[in-house]
């Protein structure tokens, strides 16, 4: 059996169990990736302006290495009348994409464990279901149906999630970094060229306190409310078929109910 058999067998039998959410966190997935992929793009500057991509990049991460490059873009910025404004200029077609793409990421990214949390409180569903029917073997099968759809789209979202968070933080922090070091050149620049008036002093201060702000993290309890959810299942699926040993016993009763 092929390599391609298997993963068709397998996504076959995880879709049989999980139930349309599985494949709802399928294409998820897939708009994840897409979306991390487009960010990493977006960090190698395609939309550069006045130098090329591969020459901001040397400039932003090794500035000692180019001074040809530094020169050029101090020539061209002598040559403006509001040099600030070029320099914002410049900074909007470096970082505009990342920065519109990078809260929708991290949204796409939340919404994976929320998707397996909805697995979880369907196939919850489906267990009372089970277990509130009267019929002797339809109970154990929808029970385990139930179980298995909790399980896998709990699995598969978590499965989703924390390695795409992993990898977009990353990416954030390569974003910030270099964000950091446009606004540290921008400075240099503008001290260089004209002497800092008041409102560019306060305009640079206004955007490192962005970036410093833009880095916050937030604590996401969805899986932590999905794990109490499965083991709420397996608690009532065990107590209701936990069985006693012993034997029974008749107590007579008495005729009356005078003391002998």
């Amino acid at each position: 059996m092929s390599i391609a058999a298997q993963i068709l067998t397998e996504l076959r039998d995880l879709s049989s169990g999980g139930g349309w959410i599985f494949w709802a966190l399928i294409a998820l997935a897939f708009g994840i990736a897409y979306a991390l992929v487009t960010l990493w793009n977006s960090l190698r500057f395609p939309d550069a302006t006045v130098l090329s991509a591969n020459e901001w990049r040397q400039l932003l991460l090794h500035p000692g290495r180019s001074p040809e490059t530094l020169g050029r873009l101090s020539a061209s910025l002598s040559t403006t009348r509001d040099p600030d404004r070029f320099l914002q200029e410049i900074g909007q077609h470096l970082f505009a994409i990342p920065d519109r793409r990078f809260p929708f990421a991290f949204v796409m990214i939340g919404a994976a464990p929320l998707l397996g949390l909805l697995g979880t409180v369907s196939g919850m569903y489906k267990t009372f279901g089970g277990m509130a029917t009267s019929s002797v073997n339809a109970p154990i099968d929808v029970i385990s149906a139930g179980i298995s759809e909790a399980l896998i789209t709990t699995e598969t979202g978590l499965v989703i999630g924390v390695p795409t968070l992993i990898v977009c933080t990353l990416l954030k922090s390569r974003y910030d970094d270099l964000v950091l070091r446009f606004r540290r050149l921008e400075s240099q620049l503008l001290q260089a060229s004209t002497p800092p008036s008041t409102l560019s002093m306060a305009r640079r201060f206004q955007r490192f306190s962005d970036i410093d702000s833009g880095s916050k993290s937030e604590i996401d309890i969805s899986p932590l409310i999905d794990v109490v959810f499965i083991l709420l299942i397996f608690f009532i699926v065990t107590t209701v078929f936990v069985e006693e040993t012993g034997v029974d016993i008749n107590k007579p009763r008495a005729a009356t109910q005078q003391d002998l």
